[in-house]
């Protein structure tokens, strides 16, 4: 209800922008859910990081430690997904890159809600520190709809977004898997419902961060340049 709220907040609240005016209703909607995307992420890093530090889950990697603030954390990232899955099965294909969003959505809300019975806190709160890269992600849709992609500030921002990406989403998120491999004989004790979602939303999880990855940094060398200039070496060569 509060993320449904901020995004109707962000719906109606922008129509005093020209550009806003001039999107289709498509984009109408994900310039809201964009703003939603942005709050959550910067609410749900704040919750995690806290919580983690409060209840020691990464010193500790038990797979069965939960505190209240943990349960906290996973129930805002699943209250988030849940409203933004919403959104995404209301606008589907407008939405661009919508099936791989609505297999990440589907499968992690499912593991958030298995987590939620007592386990896995401590790869819940890892998952949600991972939200820190979404700003500079959206940050790139509203520089594109506002006409900088020429300027300085959009390609300082994309650095911004493939490094962080880089060392977030992939180097943190493979030692998250690492951890999770040490804890392996706690994980196997759980039912085989709730380990089979759980194994499934950290490899999607992760297939999908490499996926990403690979647009993002296809995208940064198109705005440098060091693209354009591989692909003349390589006709050359031909």
């Amino acid at each position: 209800m509060f993320f449904h709220a901020v995004f109707w907040a962000a719906y109606s609240g922008s129509g005093s922008s020209s550009i806003y005016q001039k999107l289709p209703s498509s984009e109408k909607g994900y310039w809201a859910a964009s703003i939603v995307s942005t709050v959550h992420a910067v609410l749900l890093s704040i919750l995690c990081y806290s919580s983690a530090q409060s209840s020691g889950v990464w010193e500790k990697w038990d797979f069965f430690l939960t505190t209240p603030e943990t349960y906290l954390c996973c129930a805002v990232f699943c209250g988030y997904l849940i409203a933004d899955l919403v959104l995404a099965l209301y606008y589907n294909s407008q939405w661009p890159g919508w099936q791989l969003n609505l297999v990440h959505h589907v499968v992690v809300i499912v593991s958030l809600m298995q987590m939620m019975t007592g386990y896995g806190h401590c790869f819940a709160l890892a998952a949600g520190m991972t939200e820190l890269t979404t700003p500079f992600v959206n940050n790139r849709w509203f520089m594109d709809k506002f006409g900088m992609k020429s300027s300085p500030l959009f390609v300082a921002n994309g650095m911004i977004m493939l490094v962080s990406w880089f060392f977030v989403r992939v180097c943190y998120f493979t030692y998250v898997g690492y951890r999770l491999i040490g804890m392996r004989e706690q994980l196997f004790t759980i039912n085989w419902f709730g380990l089979f979602f759980f194994i499934l939303n950290y490899l999607a999880a992760f297939c999908l961060q490499l996926i990403w990855f690979q647009k993002i940094l296809m995208g940064a060398l198109k705005v440098t340049g060091l693209l354009k200039s591989k692909e003349k070496i390589e006709k050359v060569t031909d």
